[in-house]
């Protein structure tokens, strides 16, 4: 199907020229096989074999330095002691289309939204080269979850409608065609022998495309040539009756609807049911997401044992710390 709408964007000569450039194609090939088996028929009846170079194999990492570390769980540990206290923290990040206030501004801000007793952290994206220790601008930590929560739903309302503004604001308002084949159309010029005229054409292209010879060319250029006339005509008749329709006795509003449907001008109504509308809505922007946290599973003994903080920092990179760099 996919093959049959392509053909039918294209031209008819379009068509035929590539049509031509397949057979010359066919033609150049078969040329080249037959000089190729004259060349190696005249090497004192030899054949050359030419032997493929061996593929290398690289040896890939291995996973016994796997590491695991969890987003939503902090492991604080000592150097000096040998246990591990484990505290869960909720994170809640805030974005702004504009420059986000400076540290007192934004403590201002959380306590006038009665949010006290939070770690906060900020950093200023045009700073961050400057100062080494600001790192998260724009994350807020609080252990207390009915806080975390608190701030969340609050701005989500509006997220939802800024939403709602923005599909109104660019998303066409189009009709839905619910039964195509019902309401289908065609140009008042189309006809049952149009219609037979373009099923040949398709034929002798398909029969072209299986076997590329200079007899099926013809013939489909003759068919081409036949549907290219045949619309012209019948073309050229529809315009002529579209002309003669218009005379002194035609009113302003036909006048008007005459040119509109002319300049292609076609007049949308939105029809989109509430439903569809919210149901598009919760697939961008769900209520409610599960929290799916990766399990690690490993008879590895080393990963459950204690590291210090040398052993860490050596692990870690100073450069080539994107993501996906190997």
């Amino acid at each position: 199907m996919e093959e049959k709408s392509s053909d039918e964007d294209k031209s008819d000569s379009e068509i035929l020229n590539e049509c031509q450039r397949e057979l010359q194609e066919l033609e150049n090939r078969k040329n080249g096989k037959r000089t190729r088996e004259s060349e190696d028929g005249s090497e004192d009846g030899f054949i050359t074999v030419q032997k493929k170079s061996s593929k290398r194999f690289i040896r890939s990492c291995s996973t016994e330095n796997m590491s695991y570390m969890d987003s939503n769980v902090v492991v604080n540990r000592n150097i000096n002691s040998n246990y591990t206290t484990e505290k869960e923290k909720y994170e809640v990040c805030l974005f702004s289309q504009q420059i986000m206030p400076k540290q007192m501004a934004f403590a201002r801000f959380l306590r006038n939204e009665c949010i006290v007793n939070e770690e906060t952290s900020m950093d200023c994206e045009d700073s961050s080269s400057e100062n080494e220790d600001s790192i998260d601008k724009i994350t807020e930590k609080d252990e207390d979850k009915r806080k975390a929560e608190s701030l969340t739903s609050k701005h989500y309302d509006f997220f939802l409608s800024q939403i709602i503004l923005a599909a109104n604001r660019r998303i066409p308002l189009l009709r839905l065609n619910t039964g195509p084949t019902n309401k289908f159309k065609p140009r008042e010029f189309w006809c049952s022998s149009l219609s037979k005229l373009v099923a040949e054409r398709r034929l002798a292209l398909g029969n072209f495309r299986r076997n590329p010879t200079p007899d099926n060319l013809e013939i489909l250029e003759s068919k081409v040539t036949a549907v290219r006339e045949q619309l012209w005509l019948a073309k050229g008749c529809s315009w002529r009756n579209f002309c003669g329709s218009i005379d002194e006795c035609t009113s302003i509003l036909d006048m008007w609807n005459k040119m509109q449907w002319f300049k292609g001008l076609r007049h949308t109504q939105l029809s989109v049911p509430d439903d569809k509308q919210k149901e598009l809505l919760r697939s961008l922007t769900p209520d409610s997401v599960s929290n799916c946290a990766p399990t690690l599973i490993s008879n590895n003994d080393l990963l459950e044992t204690p590291f210090t903080l040398q052993e860490l920092e050596s692990c870690l990179k100073n450069r080539d710390t994107a993501p996906g760099y190997c």
